[in-house]
């Protein structure tokens, strides 16, 4: 598994309410905005999420993220 940071933007009932970002390990890059769009509709009720970017991070830069 590989590290990777993937850029979300949020809408709720059509409307763009902002963006976020989550640090995750995945098999690809496709497999990274799929987990990520499911960990932020489950944490905002009534949104949907949109993948934006997904950057591959190396695994020092994600230490470092995820241990803050």
């Amino acid at each position: 598994m590989k590290p990777f940071e993937v850029i979300l933007e949020i809408t709720s009932r059509g409307r763009r309410i902002g963006r976020t970002c989550v640090h995750l390990m995945a098999d690809s890059v496709s497999t990274a905005a799929v987990k990520a769009e499911a960990a932020v509709e489950k944490d905002y009720a009534n949104t949907v999420s949109h993948t934006v970017k997904v950057n591959p991070l190396t695994m020092d830069e994600y230490t470092f993220i995820t241990a803050a």
